[in-house]
């Protein structure tokens, strides 16, 4: 007998809802050492519609969070680390460049904030920083 009171329905949350949802859930897995969750939450976030600015750094930022946490994880492999953190890096950058697409030109934020430094020296994040400077100067 079903008792849910959505009798065969799943509930379904507006966009933005569900992707707050999603970063919070990243967030608490991140928190809970626990960066495969974090990336699936961040990955599943990038699936839905009209995403704002605000929302994509947040997600960028935690996966950047998210990459020392992996270092805490006996459990996988050297490579599975390896292949984690390359993973959470390129979505991060990922992110990041459609938010510049979407609006963000704020490059002091993208070169000081705390959160993105575990991204800084991946190339894809330099050129990034370089882009952004050659648009700021034209």
């Amino acid at each position: 007998m079903n008792h849910s009171p959505f009798p065969n329905k799943t509930p379904i949350l507006p966009p933005d809802q569900l992707r707050n949802r999603l970063l919070l859930g990243a967030e608490i897995a991140i928190f809970a050492i626990k960066p495969s969750v974090a990336l699936e939450a961040i990955e599943a976030t990038q699936k839905l519609p009209n995403p704002r600015p605000t929302d994509m750094i947040k997600a960028a930022t935690l996966a950047s969070r998210a990459i020392p946490a992996v270092k805490n994880q006996e459990k996988l492999s050297d490579a599975e680390r390896m292949k984690l953190t390359i993973d959470l890096g390129k979505i991060a950058v990922m992110i990041l460049q459609q938010a510049v697409l979407a609006g963000l030109s704020d490059i002091e934020f993208l070169k000081k904030t705390p959160d993105l430094e575990s991204i800084r020296e991946l190339p894809a994040f330099k050129e990034l920083l370089k882009a952004l400077e050659l648009k700021k100067k034209n």
